[in-house]
């Protein structure tokens, strides 16, 4: 069976990078699976049960780069409609991000506008679309960011969680925790679907 459908315009301009993020949450599901997997197979007596991390692992490897690769070739295509207001990359943005948690510091989504709202946005998408509907109306209404640039922002935002998901390490030296591993995916897993949806969102 054939099916065709309409593609609105930010579905169009973020093509590449709504593939991306469907196939990162895919990817993290089956990370988490592979983990799980060799629990529910083992007998119940077993105490020991070795799990390979290896998906987690590829990740973390890979998880920046074919975001960014994405992001560029979108960019390229559509050169007149994303420019993004933030030019780091998803690396960077994460790297920073992670930074200012850890150390403590001022978030930039705190202080710079088009930012804080975004943030709201992506928040409040995941128990009221509504909310984050009127949030984003009240917000352009005001003159101080478009929809469109709100909803790219939020995109990225909802991103970078799932890639700081990805890279958050145990504290100290101790051997990673195969649940807390499985976990970190299934989060990492909704943060980059969440993103997906953003992209994908029309606001006419």
């Amino acid at each position: 069976m054939t099916s065709h459908t309409i593609l609105l315009a930010r579905r169009r301009r973020h093509a590449l990078l709504l593939h991306e993020l469907a196939h990162l949450v895919a990817a993290c599901g089956a990370a988490a699976a592979s983990i799980s997997q060799p629990f529910a197979m083992a007998p119940p007596e077993t105490s020991e049960v070795e799990v390979d991390l290896a998906r987690c692992v590829h990740l973390r490897q890979t998880a920046h780069a074919s975001l960014e690769w994405a992001r560029q070739r979108d960019a390229a295509r559509w050169p007149a409609a994303l420019k993004p207001a933030d030019g780091r990359t998803f690396e960077a943005r994460s790297e920073a991000a992670e930074a200012e948690v850890v150390l403590g510091l001022r978030d930039q989504e705190a202080v710079l506008p088009l930012a804080a709202v975004a943030r709201r946005v992506a928040d409040a998408w995941l128990t009221d679309r509504e909310v984050a509907l009127a949030l984003i109306a009240e917000t352009v209404a005001g003159g101080e960011c478009t929809g469109e640039g709100i909803l790219d922002e939020a995109t990225v935002i909802a991103a970078v969680d799932g890639l700081r998901m990805l890279h958050r390490l145990p504290n100290g030296p101790q051997e990673p925790d195969a649940a807390l591993e499985a976990e970190r995916c299934l989060r990492a897993s909704t943060a980059f679907a969440l993103a997906a949806v953003l992209a994908s969102c029309d606001l006419d």
